[in-house]
Order: structure tokens, then C-alpha cells, then sequence
């Protein structure tokens, strides 16, 4: 267990090649305030009373920075608040405005960085919906005082009470991360790095696609070898006349 940078006081495991999902009421209940401009900004409010405010709207643009700016129809607001509360604002309200039900997605991290003049770190992830990647690449920071809460992320570890469950959820997981290193830009950088970062489910399993090229060129050569010494052997046996 290791301190978030945001609380020291929040301890967690750290993220692993999983599914997660988000954990809807967690997310809902992240506080913020808004306005209709920066300086009015200061009215109490929640992820859910602003995701549901703007159901069925059609949104133009979700913008966090210091602060977070929502635009849709005719409407615009102002939302501050800690940092990782208005990403996953940001997050729920983009999906859905893709017509992509955020609590009806899958999670899958793939990669962490940090600053190296700074106390802050960043953890990406790629998002599955149905029988599809939507995003190869969305990242949450944690640095101190920011909000970070890495619980909002629940871990999809049911076996669903049947003796061959676990075997199925490992198998998709393996599945999603096979195809985002296999079929996504961001996933074949990650193959890619010079730095050579961990390929999770993939490069223990079959191996890396360059070791994977290099074996291949051995077998070649390696038969080349057998079709030679067979040659000789049968020239220094064909009896001679």
C-alpha cells in the first residue's frame, strides 16, 4: 500500500492490467462549485447535478484546466474545484456526449509517468465500450491537494459464482489489451519506446513483436542449415558410378 501525492492519509495498491469500472455513486459524489463565470464560480454543487443538468443536451466543448468550462446549446458554465474532480467530469460528460454511457464502460491502465521536476504523477488508461476501443488514451494526475481519489476505479474481479469465471475474465482482459497494442496508434507507441515500458498481457504471453520477428528469422535460417546438411548427406551417400 502506498500514499496517494494528493492525501497522504489515502493509501492504495496501485492500478494492474485489469478491467475497472467506474464506481457511479463515487463519482457522482465528487464536489465542486459553479457559476456563470470564473468569479462567480461558488455555488456548491456535485458531478451528478451537473451531469444531470446537461442530460440531453447536445455539449460543444468540455475544457479543464484550472478551472472547467462546459458548453452546450445555449448554455455555458463555469465549474472549479479540485483538479481530478473536474477530470472525471470532463471524462463522463465527453463520453456521453459521444453517445457513450460512461458507467458503462471499462477501464484499462496501461501506463504511469511522472514529473521529473515536480511532485506530480499521471496514470493513462484506454476505454472499452461494448466490442470497442472509444479512447486510446485518457490520463488522471495525482499531485498534492489535486483530489485524487484512485477508489472511484473499481477493480472488475467477480468470477460471476462459476468455477471457469475467472479463466473468462482473464482471457478478455487479455483480449482488450492484445488489441490496443495490436490496433491502436498509442498502443503500438507504447511497442514502440525507446524507454521499453511494460507490455501488460501481451509481451509475457507471446512475447515482443520484435523478439517474436527475430525468432522467426532464426527458424528461417535454421532450416536453410537442415536443407544444406541434408544435401551433403545425401550427395556423400548417392552412390557413385
Amino acid at each position: 500500500m502506498k500514499p496517494t501525492l494528493a492525501d497522504p492519509n489515502r493509501k492504495w495498491e496501485g492500478f494492474r492490467p485489469t478491467a475497472y469500472y467506474l464506481d457511479s455513486e463515487k463519482v457522482l459524489s465528487l464536489q465542486l462549485t459553479h457559476g456563470p463565470t470564473i468569479a462567480e464560480a461558488t455555488i456548491p454543487t456535485t458531478v451528478r447535478e451537473i451531469y444531470e443538468r446537461f442530460a440531453g443536451k447536445h455539449i460543444e466543448e468540455v475544457d479543464p484546466s484550472s478551472y472547467t468550462e462546459i458548453t452546450a446549446d445555449d448554455e455555458t458554465l463555469v465549474v472549479k474545484g479540485p483538479a481530478f474532480h473536474q477530470e472525471i467530469l470532463a471524462a463522463v460528460l465527453n463520453l456521453r456526449s459521444d453517445d457513450i454511457m460512461p458507467f458503462d464502460t471499462r477501464w484499462f491502465w496501461y501506463d504511469s509517468d511522472w514529473a521529473t521536476d515536480d511532485v506530480h504523477e499521471l496514470y493513462r488508461f484506454f476505454v472499452v465500450h461494448r466490442d470497442r476501443i472509444v479512447l486510446e488514451q485518457i490520463t488522471f494526475s495525482d499531485w498534492p491537494g489535486n483530489g485524487y481519489d484512485p477508489s472511484v476505479f473499481q477493480a472488475a474481479d467477480s468470477d460471476y459464482g462459476w468455477a471457469h469465471g475467472k479463466g473468462w475474465r482473464d482471457a478478455e482482459t487479455r483480449l482488450w489489451y492484445r488489441k490496443f497494442y495490436r490496433e491502436t496508434r498509442i498502443g503500438q507507441l507504447m511497442i514502440l519506446r525507446s524507454d521499453k515500458p511494460k507490455l501488460y498481457c501481451y509481451e509475457d504471453d507471446r512475447g515482443h513483436p520484435e523478439t517474436t520477428a527475430l525468432l522467426v528469422r532464426r527458424i528461417y535460417w535454421l532450416l536453410w542449415v537442415l536443407i544444406l546438411l541434408a544435401g551433403s548427406v545425401a550427395v556423400e551417400l548417392w552412390p557413385s558410378r
